[in-house]
């Protein structure tokens, strides 16, 4: 068996052990000391002194010695050294500041080696990018170079230089005079491109914005850009683009700039890249697109809000000044913030005056009184320095002769604590006399035998699980008093209290909701429901006001609901309030209105007036005008003089029914309305009140079509010797009737109307087709009787007559002048048909033009005399005769025939006038 074996550090050795730890951690720091110092003196020369400093945005620069191969980063406000090569990467931006006062800004991608030449003059060399160079007023100037260029700025020149390959550099002067080394000089808005050492005018160059221009306003509107460019010539599609984006996919701004050589253009904050193009003359640049673009940069800064003290706030010591930390939003684009304090609202005579780079600072050096406070940015951008202050701020100091008591914070007085929550926190107003904290916990206010009692230098407490545990749920008192350095012990601090509670405080109410609306016989059994957990006594209140100054009923209870309130009709408040010693706490007031019944609904038929006249088969319609607030009906209908009820109807959602009333005999009945409304989410159930009326059931019985039957037919000469005789009937006697004859097809379609004063109507002859017939008749009371059904008969065709015979005219068929001298008529002959009572004679001329037409009567008269020849011109005509049956009337034809023809010709050589007619109507033979 192999045995435990314990090793146990002997107590000699605990000493050595911990100073060897002590020397590892000292050695450890000691290198690191060695090691930050030899990095950051890689960023600076001992034994040279700085020719310019160096700041940067976004991201940072590089810089490399003249003798050295290697590249550093560099910090803010780095040294530059005579021969260094600064570069910067893409997204950065960096400014040289050299210590004559001339400024250098180098653009991203943008690289530049910086000198201070034996004179005393500064200088650089551009090796790639866009750079800004701006030479100080008075100053000895600044020299640049790039390529095959050099150039001589002078003192208080803003000079824009940009390398584009590799051997062409663009050049333009904003402000002063700069002279190239081929002896011109560029003057301010000039703009050249040096290619190979060889300095032209470009066809068009920008004067502003400059290359990587920053704009800095403070207001809160957009701001104007205003763009200048010269052209050696007229662009006529000279045209200007802005964007937000290098690739000019999101456009903000277009300007057609043939005729314009400035434009302005309002724009937000934010970064712009910008475009000029437009095409030379033919002769000059052989229409080729030229363009020139740049960025430039809107920056908005506005003044910075003070946030910390607020207004007026007051800070309170008793013997140690209290430090006091301000706090203020930052402005964009400012490197540092002057901060001032002073007594006078002037903030003359400044008590503190101190520059910081970050939007707070902390000031122990102030004693009692009142004082003024302000924060102005200072921007390095554009040389801009203080600018654009924030407002005033105020505050005061007092100075106390005594240790105050703490002032309680967190959590309010009666308010709730949720037990179950990850954290419970105490908390106080913090003093700066103070050391430690005393705090109780107890359930008596005089807070003897806390539950908690703990001590702490922090100005909140926060209790632990096992702290918790011994809070049951209930109410519970707590105080706070400090001590300071000295010993000195604060009164006790007010005393509050705090309800804990398992949970999240619940007290709500559930029924009635928010705007209910109840019917006023279900008020009192109407259950008032709500949701609580507080183990406290509890009310419920209604209030005819929503403050509850009018309270007109107030109940104890225990539960968590409550029935039996009586209230009148109108608009009431209710909540549920509970209460304990000193706390009170009540839920918020839900609207609650008292109605009536619903109005009653008003009859509309049948009533006494209106009777309720009924035909076999179909319903009796039940109306009343609609309630807008109901949403359905109920009909009863009793026998008049019982209470049986005859017909019952429920849930009728329109305002009038169809009773179906067959079974019901003729008499007098009484109906029942009563109008009801849903109960719903807003509303409890409610009904009206009754309405009723007698009405006189009347059930009327159409007039009785007897003969001829529905459907019989009639031969069609029957129908003209021997016409149908209509025959009808009615229940009750009749006041007016009238039999109405339709004939549906054939000859005459049309309608006969018969007025009667009996029960049969003899028709007259009647012609082929199909009849419908039926009786319009009305009561003694003046009842619509009219038949219910309508019959109908057919007479079946007959042929037509046969042509008639022996179509002739006397004399033969040529007529000429001596015939007509003799003779001056022509007479028709034919003979007679069988059944034919009249005959149709019609004469036609040229192209079939009927020219004449004659009713003849009479089935012997077979011949018919022309004598009027007047009408008739030298010609050839034909004719016709046929037979046809007549109405009585002599105005239908009834039985149509067969035509029989014949020819005719008219031939004449004189006349009275001795030749032919003049015109139509002359006679003949005469």
């Amino acid at each position: 068996m192999k045995k435990k074996i314990r090793f146990r550090l002997k107590n000699d050795l605990a000493i050595p052990f911990w100073i060897s730890v002590f020397i590892c951690l000292t050695c450890a720091m000691l290198c690191y000391y060695l090691f930050h110092n030899s990095f950051f003196r890689a960023l600076m020369k001992l034994d040279e002194d700085p020719i310019a400093t160096i700041t940067f945005k976004y991201k940072t620069a590089e810089r490399k010695f003249l003798d050295r191969v290697i590249w550093d980063r560099l910090r803010q406000n780095s040294p530059v050294y005579n021969g260094d090569t600064i570069h910067t990467a893409e997204f950065s931006e960096a400014t040289v500041w050299f210590d004559d006062g001339t400024t250098l800004d180098l653009a991203e991608n943008t690289m530049a080696q910086v000198f201070l030449h034996d004179d005393g003059m500064h200088g650089a060399e551009l090796t790639s990018g866009t750079a800004n160079i701006e030479s100080v007023e008075g100053g000895k100037g600044f020299s640049f170079s790039s390529s095959n260029v050099q150039v001589s700025v002078k003192a208080g020149t803003r000079l824009s230089a940009e390398r584009v390959e590799d051997s062409t550099v663009n050049l333009s002067v904003q402000r002063g005079d700069a002279v190239l080394n081929s002896g011109e000089t560029l003057t301010e808005g000039k703009a050249v491109t040096v290619i190979d050492g060889v300095a032209s005018a470009p066809l068009f160059s920008v004067v502003s914005p400059v290359q990587n221009q920053k704009f800095l306003y403070f207001s809160e509107e957009q701001y104007t850009v205003d763009f200048e460019w010269q052209s050696s010539e007229v662009i006529s599609d000279l045209e200007l683009k802005i964007s937000t984006d290098k690739r000019f996919k999101n456009i903000v701004k277009t300007v057609k700039a043939a005729d314009i050589n400035k434009t302005s253009v309002e724009l937000s904050k934010g970064t712009y890249y910008w475009q000029l193009s437009g095409t030379g003359s033919e002769e000059k640049h052989h229409k080729e697109i030229e363009t020139c673009s740049g960025k430039f940069q809107v920056i908005q800064s506005l003044k910075p809000e003070l946030v910390i003290p607020v207004n007026d706030y007051n800070y309170t010591y008793r013997k140690q000044n209290p430090s006091i930390r301000f706090i203020w939003d930052s402005s964009e684009a400012a490197t540092a913030y002057n901060f001032i304090v002073s007594r006078n609202s002037d903030m003359s005579s400044p008590l503190v005056a101190q520059r910081s780079s970050s939007p707070s600072i902390i000031i122990s050096t102030l004693g009692a009184g009142t004082y003024y406070y302000q924060v102005t940015p200072y921007y390095v951008v554009n040389h801009a320095g203080l600018q654009n202050p924030s407002d005033m701020g105020r505050f005061t100091i007092e100075q106390r002769d005594e240790l105050k008591a703490p002032v309680l914070v967190s959590p309010g007085d009666k308010e709730f604590v949720d037990k179950t929550k990850d954290k419970t926190i105490l908390s106080w107003q913090m003093e700066n006399e103070s050391v430690t904290y005393s705090i109780n916990v107890s359930r008596q206010k005089n807070l003897s035998s806390p539950v908690i009692s703990r001590e702490t230098r922090d100005n909140y407490i926060t209790l632990t699980s096992s702290e918790i545990k011994k809070l049951s749920d209930g109410e519970y008192y707590w105080g706070v008093s400090q001590t300071d350095s000295e010993g000195n012990k604060s009164e006790l601090s007010s005393i509050r209290s705090f309800y804990a509670l398992n949970g999240e405080i619940e007290q709500r109410t559930v029924f009635p909701p928010d705007n209910y609306v109840l019917w006023k016989p279900l008020v009192s059994d109407t259950r008032f429901t709500w949701k609580t957990n507080l183990n406290l006594m509890q009310y419920i209140q209604i209030a005819s006001d929503r403050d509850f100054t009018n309270i007109v009923f107030d109940s104890e209870t225990s539960g968590t609901s409550y029935s039996g309130a009586n209230l009148e009709n109108g608009e009431y408040y209710w909540r549920i309030t509970t209460k304990d010693q000193n706390f009170i706490r009540g839920t918020a007031a839900k609207k609650l209105t008292v109605v009536p019944e619903l109005s009653a609904g008003k009859i509309i038929a049948p009533t006494v007036v209106r009777r309720a006249v009924v035909r076999p088969s179909e319903p009796c319609t039940f109306s009343w005008e609609e309630n807008k607030e109901a949403d359905y009906y109920r009909i009863k209908i009793y026998k008049a003089g019982s209470d049986k009820v005859l017909y019952d109807q429920n849930f009728i959602s329109d305002n009038h029914i169809e009773v179906e009333v067959d079974k019901f005999e003729e008499g007098t009945y009484r109906w029942e309305l009563q109008a009801y409304a849903y109960e719903s989410d807003k509303a409890s159930r409610r009904s009206s009140m009754l309405s009723e009326s007698n009405f006189v059931l009347r059930k009327i019985r159409p007039a009785k079509l007897l003969s001829p039957s529905n459907g019989q037919s009639f031969g069609g000469w029957d129908a003209i010797d021997n016409p149908p005789l209509l025959k009808w009937s009615s229940y009750e006697r009749y006041s007016k009737a009238n039999i109405v004859l339709v004939k549906k097809s054939g000859l005459d379609v049309g309608e006969r109307i018969y007025i009667q004063d009996g029960y049969q109507q003899q028709l007259p002859a009647l012609s082929a087709g199909e009849y419908e017939w039926y009786v319009n008749a009305y009561t003694l009371d003046d009842l619509d009787i009219t038949s219910d059904v309508r019959y109908s008969f057919t007479v079946e065709e007959i042929p037509p007559f046969a042509a008639p015979e022996n179509v002739k005219t006397a004399g033969g068929d040529y007529f000429d002048s001596s015939y007509l001298r003799k003779t001056p008529y022509i007479v028709f002959k034919w003979k007679e048909v069988a059944h034919a009572d009249s005959y149709v004679l019609e004469i036609f001329g040229k192209k079939n033009k009927l020219l004449f037409t004659q009713f003849l009567t009479g089935n012997k008269t077979t011949e018919y005399k022309l004598d009027n020849l007047s009408d008739f011109a030298k010609g050839d005509f034909t004719w016709s005769v046929k037979a046809v049956l007549l109405d009585e009337e002599k105005k239908r034809i009834l039985i149509d025939g067969i035509p029989g023809k014949g020819k005719f010709t008219i031939n004449y050589s004189l006349n009275k006038n001795g030749g032919k007619r003049k015109k139509q109507g002359d006679l003949y033979a005469e």
